[in-house]
């Protein structure tokens, strides 16, 4: 129905959702990212020595606040609005 909103709860906790959503997908943990770049109308990603990690339509963040304001510099007002 219109107006009708949905809400996702994880179990065993809200990591649940992120784990179930990723997994078909080549996920790497505690790779550090510089800012993400401006590509066409995707981004680029690199990581912290300078790897090329490649091209994405979208960037997801579940990092706290100050890390995801640090990633999304490039995008203008988010990282303040993030910040804050």
């Amino acid at each position: 129905t219109e107006g009708t909103v949905e809400r996702f709860v994880g179990t065993p906790g809200m990591t649940g959702i992120g784990k179930h959503l990723a997994r078909e997908l080549d996920l790497r943990t505690g790779t550090r990212l510089l800012p993400a770049e401006r590509d066409g109308t995707g981004w680029r990603l690199r990581d912290d020595a300078g790897n090329d990690l490649g091209r994405f339509d979208a960037v997801i963040s579940s990092a706290p606040p100050a890390q995801t304001a640090e990633l999304l510099a490039a995008v203008p007002g988010w990282a303040e609005r993030i910040a804050a």
